[in-house]
């Protein structure tokens, strides 16, 4: 309650006496004299939490922490009573009946805080916050406006767990499911973000920010009609709220609406003339289009009536740098650096300004610090890398413009472009050369090598074959031989006629076995006839003089060599 409401009840109870409010009439009717028809909504609850008892078990309680809960809880489900209204009034009792005053403690340690939150000096804000909530454990307020300053401190996951405790404290609390659904909304989490935005248009249909919220939220998700409809909506509620305008147009920069951006920005800006901001997204605007002297026309405004806002020194400074103007984008560079000496895009631009004035070793430092602080834009590498080719550092240069493709593929075309790539292109393509030669000599000495080996094995069989060709001469000679002076002995020594002949198919049998010709065993069996009929007629003369039959003898052995000889060369391909 209002601490001038909460000193009126002082005084009554100084000049009245205690008693006074633990008897509601009586209450009631002093009450109307000390107030003087002022502050109806505070005597209406206060005496309705007379009328339920609360001052009575606050005044008796040797537990006064466990008693204002309870009492709390039985004007909120009992009587109606929003939650914090019924803790402000318990609060408002228990100081005035008890001097308890933990719960003025707790709203003076939360309006610190308000202060120190819209002066960004966001760890004092938490401080204070802190203290109001171990004060008053059931401030909603407190951890709401917690959560908030975590989340602008982007610590989402505090935001978010400060801003669950306060929906639990009050279920229906609009600005917490807001806050929820924009720390959600940062880390990605679009179902859950249109969720709680949705769940606030529940509890509140004209609440303004939660349209503008889901927005954003359907944007993100790539849902443009239902984010339109949602921004068209919140400006339907509030036709002069400036930042659902600002909003709407940045909306349709994003999606390449320029036109319409403009259009958006230049209404919030009748609206209110006075809003940075509106000027800053603007300009956004203007320099999509190209239109830069009206984007630095905008961004100067915006500097005028928020010196402090380092995001616009630099979205500036990026202009001077697009039209040469590198003097003044590098001052607008370093009075960001100054407001925020953590902001990436500010060391990203001067940097690279610094390197287009070929002044690389301040482009390089420059440019570092945009890497420690962004790690992940392309340009920024592409730029470094750019520092590094013209101070003669070709390694850096190509890691650092590889590192831009990686980051961005977009960029590749234009980043092969880029000398340092051109000549490591060259290097590639000679090592690659190099190689393919090697390559190929290799491969030619490997050839060369198995074709001697083939050669070296082809004249190895070569001389196997002909020393088994001459093995098999030899051999079929020697068989010839044997058989033929074989015979002969045979038919010198027997007289028969029918003996002759079967030795005479012998031999043509052994013939066609030898060569598997029909050729071989007529030979054989001509051979088997001839030779004994030869000695058959010369048997009278030669039967008894051994020299001669050893001639003989010798005759049929060369004479089957002969045949053996002929009978092979004939049918050599079976031998092969």
């Amino acid at each position: 309650m209002k601490q001038e409401f909460i000193d009126i009840l002082q005084k009554l109870i100084a000049e009245q006496g205690k008693e006074t409010l633990l008897d509601a009439s009586k209450c009631k009717a002093l009450l109307a004299d000390y107030t003087r028809g002022e502050y109806k909504k505070e005597s209406r609850l206060l005496l309705q939490a007379l009328d339920a008892g609360v001052q009575k078990k606050i005044d008796a309680t040797k537990e006064l922490a466990t008693c204002k809960k309870k009492q709390i809880r039985l004007l909120h489900e009992d009587y109606g009573l929003d939650e914090k209204l019924a803790a402000d009034i318990v609060d408002t009792l228990a100081l005035v009946l008890r001097e308890d005053n933990a719960g003025s403690e707790a709203q003076a340690a939360f309006e610190r805080g308000i202060k120190h939150h819209e002066n960004k000096d966001y760890d004092k804000a938490i401080e204070e916050f802190t203290e109001a909530i171990r004060l008053d454990p059931n401030y909603a307020k407190a951890y709401a406006n917690r959560g908030d300053v975590y989340y602008w401190k982007d610590q989402y996951d505090k935001a978010i767990s400060d801003l669950n405790e306060a929906i639990r404290i009050d279920p229906n609390y609009v600005d917490a499911y807001v806050g929820r659904g924009g720390a959600y909304l940062m880390i990605g989490q679009y179902d859950k973000a249109i969720s709680n935005y949705t769940e606030a248009i529940r509890i509140d249909p004209n609440y303004v920010n939660a349209y503008v919220g889901r927005g954003n939220a359907y944007y993100c998700k790539g849902q443009h009609d239902k984010a339109v409809s949602d921004y068209n909506e919140a400006i339907r509620i509030n036709p002069n709220d400036v930042f659902t305008y600002v909003s709407r147009g940045n909306f349709y920069m994003r999606i390449g609406e320029y036109d319409q951006a403009i259009g958006d920005c230049s209404e919030a800006i009748k609206l209110n003339p006075n809003n940075a901001l509106t000027y800053s997204s603007r300009g956004d605007a203007y320099s999509k289009k190209s239109q830069y002297d009206q984007a630095i026309s905008d961004y100067t405004e915006a500097i005028r009536l928020n010196p402090n806002d380092a995001l616009t020194y630099v979205s500036r400074g990026n202009i001077y740098k697009y039209i040469g103007q590198y003097d003044q984008a590098i001052s607008d560079c370093s009075e960001a650096i100054r407001l925020n000496p953590n902001l990436a895009g500010a060391f990203s631009i001067r940097g690279g300004v610094y390197n287009k004035k070929d002044q690389v070793d301040k482009a390089i430092k420059d440019l570092n610090e945009a890497i420690r602080f962004n790690p992940n834009d392309a340009w920024t590498y592409f730029n470094r890398g750019d520092a590094y080719w013209k101070k003669g550092h070709a390694d850096e240069a190509i890691k650092d413009l590889n590192n831009a493709i990686r980051l961005d593929p977009n960029t590749k075309s234009f980043v092969l472009n880029h000398p340092a790539m051109q000549e490591q292109e060259r290097i590639d393509q000679e090592r690659r050369t190099a190689q393919e030669k090697k390559n190929r000599e290799e491969r030619e000495r490997r050839e060369a090598e198995e074709r001697e080996r083939r050669r070296i094995e082809a004249e190895k069989e070569q001389e196997r074959e002909k020393k088994a060709k001459r093995n098999r001469i030899l051999l079929v000679a020697v068989i010839g031989a044997v058989i033929g002076a074989g015979i002969g002995i045979v038919l010198i020594e027997v007289d028969s006629e029918l003996l002759s002949f079967v030795f005479a198919v012998a031999f043509a049998i052994l013939g066609w076995f030898c060569f598997w010709t029909v050729g071989g065993a007529i030979l054989g069996f001509i051979v088997g006839i001839v030779i004994p009929l030869f000695f058959e007629l010369n048997r009278g003369q030669i039967a008894y003089n051994q020299i001669y039959a050893f001639i003989s003898i010798c005759v049929t052995a060369i004479i089957g060599a002969i045949i053996g000889l002929l009978i092979y060369r004939k049918n050599k391909e079976f031998y092969y």
